[in-house]
């Protein structure tokens, strides 16, 4: 399991996901690991962060997101416009293991160790979609 001395490094994350109780619940586990933290409830209102603040390191976005944009055509839009940023994608869909994803896919529930797993290998560049 990655230690505190991993995460010492102070990322940025954009967190992503229309759901407040696991937002906060994500937010508060990287922000004690020292991450600088950023919310966002939709997609549109992360493509306005994303095109404002040059300063995100990675981007983690539910895959399933109310409004026009969901984190799917966020993913394509990055991959356009930011092909370098780092983007984990998180759902609670079993189906789409399965489906050809642009970014490594973290499926729901799970635990803090996996997804502190993962981040630190998106940041290492270390991270492949599936």
């Amino acid at each position: 399991m990655p230690t505190d001395r991993d995460f010492n490094r102070q990322e940025t994350i954009l967190l992503v996901d229309d759901d407040a109780f696991l937002r906060g619940a994500i937010a508060t586990i990287l922000r004690v690991r020292r991450f600088t933290t950023i919310e966002a409830d939709s997609g549109e209102e992360a493509l306005d962060l994303l095109t404002s603040n040059r300063s995100i390191d990675l981007v983690l976005c539910d895959v399933h997101l109310s409004g026009a944009l969901d984190g799917l055509a966020l993913a394509r839009w990055m991959s356009e416009h930011l092909p370098r940023l780092p983007l984990i994608l998180i759902t609670g869909r079993a189906d789409l293991i399965q489906t050809e994803l642009p970014a490594p896919l973290l499926t729901k529930p799970f635990s803090t160790k996996k997804l502190l797993s993962l981040i630190k290998r998106a940041l290492d560049g270390t991270s492949t979609a599936p």
